[in-house]
């Protein structure tokens, strides 16, 4: 079990959202261009807990996934709400995702009020999520 197995997991989701706007990975080289709405990734795991009493017992892992939505300042806001929607519905409640043997199920997603950031308008959206390691 590894943070960057839970980190793939969530990407390789967001990579397959139809019709995506280009998106800034984590850590990867990215250049917005003036007018053109993208996301941003950002991996924010929680506090790791334990199942059990053991040693040997599985951990809890949990945290949250945020897909920010930049669009255009001042164009409106349909594309970002519409954007910001389909992101929420591709990481919908109960979905399970698996990557190199890790399961990651999906807790709940949310979106907070849109804001002005610079040249953008922003909303992020929230995935919480959960994943085990070991038998649980």
């Amino acid at each position: 079990m590894s943070h960057s197995k839970i980190s793939n997991a969530l990407s390789k989701r967001l990579q397959s959202l139809p019709a995506s706007p280009p998106v800034a990975w984590e850590n990867a080289g990215f250049k917005p261009v003036d007018g053109v709405t993208f996301l941003a990734e950002t991996y924010l795991p929680a506090e790791t807990s334990g199942v059990g009493v053991a040693a040997t017992d599985s951990l809890d892992y949990t945290g949250i996934y945020q897909i920010d939505v930049r669009a255009a300042l001042d164009d409106y806001k349909k594309e970002a709400n519409d954007t910001a929607d389909a992101v929420a519905s591709h990481f919908r409640r109960g979905t399970i995702l698996t990557y190199n043997g890790q399961k990651v199920t999906i807790q709940s997603v949310s979106r907070a009020q849109g804001r002005a950031d610079g040249a953008w308008w922003f909303i992020p959206v929230s995935v919480n999520w959960r994943a085990f390691s070991g038998n649980v």
